[in-house]
This record gives structure tokens, C-alpha cells and sequence, in this order.
């Protein structure tokens, strides 16, 4: 099945969805800020850890193979 829309609709929904998964992570966070025994300086650092894991989901595949 496919649909079409307009490009306005298509930004709406884009929108959408990058708000939801924002929320989502908001919500995930306060989580873990909410576990007893979880620093600051911890947190931030298993953000950054997580930060380069994403990265490397997504893009690792293309960096590898331009540098190959």
C-alpha cells in the first residue's frame, strides 16, 4: 500500500516522531537519574558511551567501507 502526501505532511510527520522518540528518551533518562546510587558524572558517562554506540550503529557501516 502506498500513500501520498504532501511535503507539509511529510515534515509534520517527520516532526512527529522525532518528538515522540525525544520524549521517550526524556523518559528513559529520569529513569535512570531516578536509580539510588547513579552520579551525575555517571550518568553523563553512560551517555556518552551510549552517544558512541548510536553513532556507530548508524553510520559505522559507511565509515568503514569509505576507509576501505
Amino acid at each position: 500500500m502506498g500513500v501520498i502526501i504532501s511535503m507539509a505532511d511529510c515534515e509534520k510527520y517527520r516532526r512527529a516522531l522525532a518528538l515522540e522518540n525525544f520524549r521517550e528518551l526524556n523518559r528513559e533518562l529520569n529513569k535512570e537519574m531516578e536509580r539510588p546510587g547513579i552520579s551525575e558524572e555517571q550518568l553523563i558517562k553512560d551517555m556518552e558511551k551510549t552517544k558512541q554506540e548510536v553513532f556507530e550503529e548508524q553510520y559505522g557501516q559507511a565509515i568503514r567501507r569509505k576507509t576501505s
